[in-house]
């Protein structure tokens, strides 16, 4: 039983971003202010609303019938991690 399924959209979309970070750091300037040394750590967070636009290509109605309709599910995307960094500025 083949199937075809095609779907195409022409149109943008605008999606709401977060981005959340805390951390803790610390700089210092030695040798008469000629170098300058950072180092610092931080938790990071950024999240994207409703940025899901896979499409579910079978959709299940009872036993043995099966149907191609596509069923799109919106869910979230978001990136999440601990960045550390090191400068020596000369």
């Amino acid at each position: 039983m083949p199937l075809d399924f095609f779907a195409k959209e022409t149109f943008w979309r605008v999606r709401l971003n977060f981005e959340e970070a805390i951390g803790l750091g610390w700089e210092t300037f030695y040798n008469k202010d000629k170098y300058h040394f950072s180092i610092r750590a931080a938790y990071e967070m950024s999240q994207w609303l409703n940025q899901n636009q896979l499409f579910n290509t079978f959709y299940f109605r009872g036993q043995d019938t099966i149907s191609s309709v596509p069923i799109r599910s919106q869910g979230d995307l978001s990136f999440q991690g601990i960045k550390v960094g090191m400068n020596l500025d000369f």
